[in-house]
């Protein structure tokens, strides 16, 4: 995937490596960190092992590092415990035992992620206690609506952090490398973090151990059938995001049905957005014109989709507490995300737009 430098002169985003917990910075006792997790069983003597690092990609291991092994749907694993052993791992996590020398913490079958999550928020210090943390979740418009919330942010003179689909192979990474991610943004002084939350995450429990302080929900088409086999077992899925141990303030697109059905299933205070919000709306090629709140907005992207991203950023902003004025100059300032009806002006005679999508909605 190739880097944008209009997306990543803010500083909001930073490719995230895919497959280890990231740069080496926490040293823990594994003494320590074991108590985190709930262990079936333990194989060796936990005291004097150092741990500075948190793997699941046998790959990606470097000395000192913890190994995770997740028996996921093609691979396995516990057949990488060697190599791990041989890149430099002192433990690893399983959910069987393997015959090597090795200390080796055994969990219940099928709660490896689970272990897996609690064992990096423990390493890395509880990092998303320390930052606002606003969760982005929805079929389409999640990546749009994270760096139009991240500018409004700027605008507020705060230093925002963005996950998502152009941080690095997936929209939501493995927990460890969230966990990761989040304390690096605590030690660059980032004050509030940004993730697009995908169904496949929330499902695969990568976001466990995180309480949004903003949970957003943008809209829901088909999607991901493969995985979740029905739109409905794909809603209650996405609707995870805004149950009570997990976020604190819902922010939903009314307009949707399944919008709709998720304020009234919420158990969490829900906020809505509907595009009845942006009062006298002009849309053109260039981009749209309406009122929000007293407040005109002339936004530079086009498309009604877009309108809709915009409203959804700025109630997060107005929930954080940003000024109208700031809300105002991040929506203004925001020029578009690449490959998202990316206008190119070379001077052409002639009108080009770059667009990607996932999906048919969204094209």
């Amino acid at each position: 995937m190739t880097e944008d430098p209009r997306t990543l002169s803010s500083g909001a985003h930073r490719k995230i490596d895919g497959g280890r917990s990231g740069p080496r910075v926490p040293r823990m006792p594994l003494s320590e960190l074991v108590t985190a997790i709930e262990t079936v069983s333990i194989l060796g003597d936990v005291n004097g092992v150092i741990v500075s690092g948190v793997s699941f990609d046998s790959r990606h291991v470097m000395p000192g590092d913890i190994f995770c092994a997740i028996a996921g749907e093609h691979f396995d694993g516990h057949h990488f415990i060697n190599d791990a052993v041989a890149r430099g791992a002192v433990a690893v996590v399983v959910e069987r035992y393997v015959p090597l020398p090795i200390v080796q913490l055994r969990v219940h079958p099928g709660s490896m992620r689970v272990q897996m999550a609690k064992l990096a928020n423990r390493f890395y210090g509880n990092p998303s206690a320390r930052l606002p943390m606003v969760g982005i979740t929805g079929t389409n418009g999640k990546t749009t609506t994270s760096f139009m919330l991240a500018s409004i942010a700027r605008a507020a003179d705060r230093s925002p952090f963005v996950i998502g689909t152009l941080s690095g192979y997936r929209t939501t990474p493995e927990s460890p490398v969230i966990q990761n991610s989040l304390y690096q943004a605590l030690e660059d002084s980032d004050d509030i973090a940004i993730m697009e939350v995908s169904s496949h995450a929330l499902d695969q429990h990568r976001v466990d151990e995180i309480v949004f302080d903003i949970g957003i929900f943008t809209n829901l088409t088909q999607d991901h059938l493969d995985y979740h086999h029905t739109m409905d077992a794909y809603y209650m899925t996405k609707a995870r995001l805004f149950e009570i141990a997990r976020c604190r303030i819902g922010v939903v697109n009314i307009d949707d049905p399944w919008g709709a059905r998720l304020t009234r299933d919420s158990q969490i205070v829900v906020e809505t957005y509907s595009i009845e919000d942006a009062v006298d709306l002009e849309m053109a090629a260039q981009g749209s014109n309406f009122v929000l709140d007293g407040i005109p907005i002339k936004l530079g992207v086009a498309g009604k989709h877009n309108v809709y991203n915009a409203l959804a950023a700025a109630k997060a902003g107005k929930i954080l507490g940003y000024s109208p004025n700031s809300i105002q100059l991040g929506l203004e300032s925001f020029r578009g995300v690449s490959g998202r009806l990316e206008r190119l002006e070379e001077g052409q005679s002639f009108g080009v737009q770059v667009d990607f999508a996932n999906t048919q909605v969204a094209l």
